[in-house]
């Protein structure tokens, strides 16, 4: 009989610390220390901690920051992750400090505004220019056919603008690398800034944003991609490109909501680190699965964790989650991808 007390304690998310891990493995989660912390002071989480916490809420299907205060009471999830899970009101005032008055501010329209973006938050989108980085050195990819697209998301926030739909909300841009499946650039927008707008300097910063490697740059949009400047702009650097003519009237705008831009550019950040370990990690049939199937498979799996000889161990209850988790995890931390299945 082993007479030796084993200390254990049980998580439903044990497979949300993969997608940490390779937060941290890919450098990620130390560029948001060094370029996108707002913390005052020198003491509680980390800027990269607090923005484990929301990754790891999103990742196991939480949606707002008040499931967080139900979230951290999962201790074992906390031992894996080897810090305490932020407080909802923690990451309110994480998340605010990306906000910053009186910035410059670039004119969309007679009344649009879209300010520049702040140093934190541009931190962040050089942490997601590392997750950018290391899928290319694992998986080179000669050509980057970018679409460029606005997508409306509803919202009942006093500050929400009326979109052209008529819902109130806010309309960020986002820029896909289609052939890696990844977001290589947002911009957050107010819901009535015209999509038509500003778009050569999205794409500009979309093309400064790709990895080495990349021999061939295509871009694909439509009509609000149609205005004359982005368009010389890609004829004199020879990139190709396929945009609709079908011009929509111009829209009023103007944009206050910053805290709302890191919110998103965090959400981009977790749709990279998926996207990542699908194609690095994951077996070829689960290169597709969206979040939902991810979270049933493996992110939302029960796990006891066992604290040993001061290691800290994790045995899954379902086996094929257990397989999955292995061989995950030698490939985050190695620099090679995953054998293909015998």
């Amino acid at each position: 009989m082993d007479e030796q007390i084993e200390e254990t304690a049980i998580t439903a998310h044990a497979g949300a610390p993969l997608v940490i891990e390779y937060f941290r493995s890919c450098g990620a989660a130390a560029v948001i220390d060094e370029a996108a912390s707002t913390k005052r002071r020198q003491r509680g989480l980390r800027a990269s901690e607090l923005a484990e916490g929301l990754l790891a809420l999103w990742a196991a299907g939480g949606d707002r920051c008040e499931d967080l205060d139900a979230f951290r009471e999962d201790e074992a999830l906390a031992q894996l992750l080897g810090h305490d899970l932020p407080a909802a009101q923690t990451v309110r005032d994480f998340l605010e400090g990306f906000h910053a008055a009186d910035l410059p501010l670039w004119q969309a329209g007679p009344k649009a505004v879209v300010p520049a973006e702040s140093p934190p938050l541009a931190g962040l989108a050089r942490a997601n220019g590392a997750v950018l980085a290391d899928v290319q050195a694992r998986c080179p990819s000669r050509t980057a056919t970018l679409d460029v697209d606005a997508k409306i998301y509803a919202s009942d926030k006093r500050a929400a603008q009326p979109t052209y739909e008529g819902m109130r909300g806010y309309q960020p841009t986002f820029v896909v690398w289609a052939e890696q499946d990844l977001l290589v650039v947002d911009e957050f927008r107010d819901g009535n800034v015209p999509a038509g707008s500003g778009n050569r300097r999205v794409v500009e910063r979309a093309v400064a944003a790709l990895p080495p490697g990349v021999e061939e740059i295509l871009v694909r949009g439509d009509s609000a991609l149609y205005e004359h400047e982005l368009l010389r702009w890609l004829d004199e650097r020879r990139i190709g490109f396929a945009v609709s003519a079908d011009l929509s009237a111009r829209l009023a705008a103007a944009i206050r909501a910053l805290p709302e831009a890191a919110w998103m550019r965090l959400n981009a950040l977790l749709y990279n680190l998926l996207s990542a370990l699908k194609q690095i990690a994951l077996p070829p049939e689960l290169r597709t699965a969206r979040p939902k199937r991810l979270r049933f498979l493996l992110l939302n799996q029960v796990g006891r964790v066992i604290r040993h000889a001061r290691s800290t161990l994790l045995r899954l209850t379902n086996e094929l989650a257990q397989r999955l988790w292995d061989r995950a995890r030698v490939v985050v931390h190695s620099r090679r991808l995953a054998p293909a299945p015998s």
